[in-house]
């Protein structure tokens, strides 16, 4: 029997959010629903109503369709010399090729990107990338963000990784959103925000070095881990870092470091809850260092709302400059040993907050802690008050507002 060829105008169920939202209707199994403003693509299944759906593929997806806002009601979508393209035109198509047509397109949303020199590329330009497969990068394969993008990275449950002395993604003044997944970078940062934003989301980031090094930019950690040798975010300068979860654990040093060089400053760090985890190894321990939790070295701010600093053989947080304000959480050091902190000989204790001036280095004159009720300070060291205090100054600028 000869195959019946159907001619018809292909049009998705159409309206705006604000249409879908208010009738929410209960779309057919494998019916399309598309949001003309958002553009943005529903399948039904014949059970949920449409605002209980999820977006195809991911949690947004883009059509960039040339023309979509002047489309007049009953044209279609249709290929032509510069993409797709608004036209009134009736295209034969058989009910097979648009039951494909679907398909592949759902097939492709939800795959991922899985060709190296295509995840690369996507990087140029704002939207979502889903990746899907792992992927190793090697040396010359470092993305860069550039200052006009706004980048969703689905990792899909999948590992980007290099072996290569790269960093992976360096954010050059754009955004970019990273979850779902693993990025491992052996022996650099896995993530350089130079200017620009930074968000994470249930990830798991994993440095050989440094993990994430930050200057002009603003990062808000809200889920996932962060695994460090040295650091797990270093500040360099005017960078807003927010930590809303999560657990960071370095293995040598400090979990969140700023730097104690002359310029190097203006960073502010907001802490809502997590846990921090920082430990010291045998090697540096030979040379005189202890752990730390964070290290605020210079003119910068810490406000500590809420979270858990657990150090092992080392302080909690080393003040030597700036503005720290503690408001609640749980800060806990074990071991009794002393040592260096940072570049300064000077010997610190295992002490849950450290005020240092004896140090002398160049926010020094800022230096202030406060520390206010719902504050729990746990140290095996004999440290009166949690607070060991390293200055000449009769009066340190401290205020224990603790009853």
């Amino acid at each position: 029997m000869a195959e019946k060829i159907i001619k018809t105008t292909f049009l998705l169920r159409r309206g705006t959010a604000a249409q879908w939202a208010e009738h929410n209707p209960i779309l057919r199994a494998g019916e399309p629903g598309f949001e003309l403003d958002t553009k943005k693509l529903k399948i039904g299944n014949g059970e949920d109503a449409f605002n209980d759906l999820p977006y195809i593929g991911v949690d947004e997806i883009n059509f960039e369709i040339p023309g979509l806002d002047e489309a007049e009601v009953g044209q279609i979508a249709v290929k032509g010399e510069n993409g797709l393209e608004w036209k009134d035109e009736v295209i034969p198509m058989t009910k097979a090729e648009i039951e494909a047509l679907i398909r592949e397109g759902i097939v492709a949303a939800n795959k991922g990107i899985e060709d190296k020199e295509e995840f690369k590329a996507a990087f140029a330009q704002t939207g979502m990338i889903k990746l899907g497969a792992d992927m190793e990068l090697e040396a010359g394969d470092a993305i860069r963000i550039p200052a006009d993008a706004d980048v969703i990275l689905d990792l899909n449950g999948k590992k980007l990784s290099t072996k290569a002395a790269i960093t992976p993604l360096t954010i050059m003044g754009g955004s970019l959103t990273i979850k779902n997944g693993t990025i491992e970078s052996a022996s650099k940062e896995a993530v350089l925000a130079n200017g620009g934003n930074l968000v994470i989301e249930d990830a798991v980031l994993t440095s050989g070095k440094q993990c994430i090094a930050a200057q002009n930019a603003t990062i808000q950690f809200d889920s996932g881990e962060i695994n460090s040798t040295e650091a797990c975010f270093a500040l360099i300068r005017n960078t807003n870092l927010v930590v809303n979860g999560g657990k960071l654990t370095a293995a040598n040093n400090g979990a969140i470091m700023g730097y104690g060089s002359p310029g190097y400053n203006g960073n502010k760090i907001e802490i809502n809850g997590g846990e921090i985890s920082t430990h010291v190894s045998a090697e540096s321990a030979g040379k005189g260092y202890i752990a730390h939790g964070i290290y605020m070295p210079n003119a910068d701010e810490l406000i500590l709302n809420d979270g858990i600093i657990n150090v092992e053989n080392g302080a909690g947080i080393v003040c030597r400059g700036g503005k720290t304000t503690i408001n609640g959480g749980v800060i806990t050091t074990t071991g009794t040993a002393t040592g260096k902190v940072g570049d300064s000989r000077q010997v610190v204790s295992c002490a849950p907050i450290v005020y240092d001036k004896n140090s002398a280095y160049p926010g020094m004159d800022s230096l202030e802690i406060i520390i206010n009720e719902g504050v729990t300070l746990n140290s095996e060291a004999e440290i009166e008050n949690g607070i060991q205090i390293l200055t000449s100054e009769e009066t340190p600028n401290i205020k224990d507002n603790r009853a």
